[in-house]
């Protein structure tokens, strides 16, 4: 998990190195009640979900992944306006 400022948005980056998500999978994964899971693991549910929270303030969420290597999430949000912090660069936090 790393965050950063870029002039006015917050960039929060989550990557993990698990199984990754397959890429005919990509295109459906905020659909709701999308899952690959087996019945009763999951609702399909949580990425729908944080997309329109994500999108309902105006950011936006970015998902890159290979299949066996693993997933990185990036959501970028707009910095409220008199809260202005320093760019802390690539990687910063």
């Amino acid at each position: 998990i790393s965050t950063r400022r870029r002039k006015n948005q917050c960039v929060v980056t989550i990557s993990d190195t698990g199984c990754g998500i397959r890429a005919e999978d990509l295109p459906r994964i905020y659909d709701p009640f999308f899952t690959t899971k087996p019945a009763g693991k999951g609702t399909g549910l949580g990425l729908s979900v944080s997309y329109g929270i994500v999108r309902h303030y105006g950011g936006e969420i970015r998902c890159e992944s290979i299949e066996g290597k693993g997933t990185t999430f990036t959501v970028v949000l707009p910095c409220q306006k008199g809260n202005e912090a320093p760019d802390t660069g690539p990687g910063g936090s």
